[in-house]
């Protein structure tokens, strides 16, 4: 928080070099990933709340696009969305993280034009990729990439609840077993008793 808060821009510092006085003012729409990872384990976030979320409207303000969330914006505000890329679990995550940080409408907004981007307008339902241009949100690198499973943890956090709710009784994943007549119950059993 002392070296990394950057007040001009309502942005943390990629990094800041304080011997070599060199700071990256590069907005990176991920950064508070961290925030996301502690609360949907159940702890506090990890950043200053009041800071996050003047960052989360930062990236908001400057990386918002139709494609989710670009990867990173200049100091500036400019968007990037032809530079490397930007991966859609991240998109996914920073979802999340808004919806932690009680931004919930947001959040689905994010995670809704990621999903909208893949799947209807690029038609890519199974093999997924690693990174997408946000100019047009089309596939840039990779296939197969299972880190875009993160979207599972979405309901949990539409919840504002760790990721252990869904697998609850009552939650999620029980009722969608319920729903497909599983009766796991019986299944342990017969398994038990051919052991």
């Amino acid at each position: 928080e002392k070296y990394l808060w950057n007040d001009r821009n309502n942005t943390y510092y990629m990094y800041n070099d304080i011997q070599g006085n060199k700071q990256s003012d590069f907005i990176q729409s991920i950064l508070l990933a961290g925030d996301w990872m502690s609360m949907s384990h159940g702890l506090g976030g990890v950043f200053q709340k009041d800071r996050a979320v003047k960052f989360l409207n930062t990236i908001e303000k400057t990386c918002l696009v139709d494609c989710g969330i670009a990867g990173s914006a200049d100091a500036n505000g400019q968007r990037r969305l032809n530079a490397y890329g930007t991966f859609p679990p991240e998109i996914v995550i920073v979802g999340m993280t808004y919806m932690y940080h009680g931004q919930k409408e947001l959040g689905l907004e994010v995670v809704r034009r990621n999903m909208h981007n893949l799947f209807a307008r690029h038609g890519i339902g199974w093999s997924m990729p690693n990174l997408i241009l946000c100019g047009k949100g089309e596939k840039n690198f990779g296939t197969d990439y299972n880190q875009n499973m993160i979207l599972w943890a979405v309901p949990a956090a539409i919840n504002g609840e760790d990721l252990t709710a869904p697998c609850k009784l009552g939650g999620l994943v029980d009722r969608i077993l319920k729903a497909g007549s599983i009766d796991w119950e019986n299944i342990t059993n017969l398994k038990e008793d051919a052991g």
